[in-house]
């Protein structure tokens, strides 16, 4: 009987190894599901998803950067840039319950450790229509949907220096990371007023937002909450010249609430 040299009986090991190794995920509520994976990576889930509108009213009229709005007395004024940081996303049940997105990034704390949190930070501006959230595979019937314009818990202690990834709302990089004084604000506007007066606004209190929304969340789609930006109602009651900074940041504060609402 012939033996077939050891270089061959390995070369052979190692051939049926690499088959039957099939790399992919084997997460059943995956989008991207091999059933003849056996060595799991890779997974890609379906989203909790807003479609955001940024509007100037309710029947969705667009909001625009750098067009012409009035304020409270009359005086027109621009908006150059805005945009708002929310997290602690959930849609909620009809007893209550929340259940929150599956995702996870390790953060850096401003002491030097690391910890693990959920991963549903976002940040709302005009001419982003899209954020997903997160991946959502708690399937099942919500009644409404709730966030925080703001970061709480050990969020707010992030470096956000240490975050390289752009993508990431929290990467000093978007604006909302205080370089100064190390701590996060939660909403940034940069507005122009009586033609040359450029003044940033920036919201530094946390507010909740719950709507009402009947969505059921099922297997092999996203799940989108459409969700309007009022602009006209955030700046609501506001004298732009007029006022001081103190006195519009709580006036936006208290209108931020109301702003949002479903499509």
């Amino acid at each position: 009987m012939r033996i077939l040299p050891i270089y061959l009986l390995l070369a052979v090991y190692f051939l049926l190894q690499s088959c039957s190794n099939v790399e992919g995920c084997n997460d059943p509520l995956a989008k991207n599901y091999n059933a003849e994976a056996d060595k799991t990576c890779c997974c890609e889930y379906y989203q909790l998803r807003f479609d955001m509108a940024h509007s100037i009213d309710r029947l969705g009229t667009n909001f625009n950067l750098m067009e012409f709005y009035y304020d409270l007395s009359g005086d027109a004024y621009q908006v150059k840039s805005s945009s708002i940081l929310i997290s602690s996303v959930s849609l909620l049940r009809a007893d209550g319950s929340a259940v929150l997105v599956k995702d996870t990034v390790l953060l850096t704390l401003q002491d030097g450790s690391s910890v693990w949190t959920i991963d549903d930070y976002a940040m709302l501006k005009p001419g982003t229509f899209v954020n997903d959230i997160g991946s959502f595979i708690d399937f099942g019937n919500y009644e409404k949907v709730r966030f925080l314009v703001g970061l709480q818990g050990i969020a707010l202690n992030t470096d956000g220096t240490a975050i390289t990834t752009s993508s990431n709302p929290l990467a000093s990089a978007n604006g909302f990371y205080n370089l100064s004084n190390t701590e996060y604000r939660f909403g940034r506007w940069e507005l122009i007023k009586n033609i040359t007066d450029t003044t940033i606004y920036e919201l530094k209190d946390t507010v909740w937002i719950e709507l009402p929304y009947s969505v059921t969340a099922v297997d092999g789609v996203d799940t989108k909450i459409p969700i309007g930006l009022n602009y006209n109602k955030l700046f609501e009651g506001i004298s732009f010249v007029n006022e001081d900074s103190t006195a519009i940041i709580q006036k936006i504060k208290n209108n931020t609430r109301n702003a949002f609402f479903i499509q």
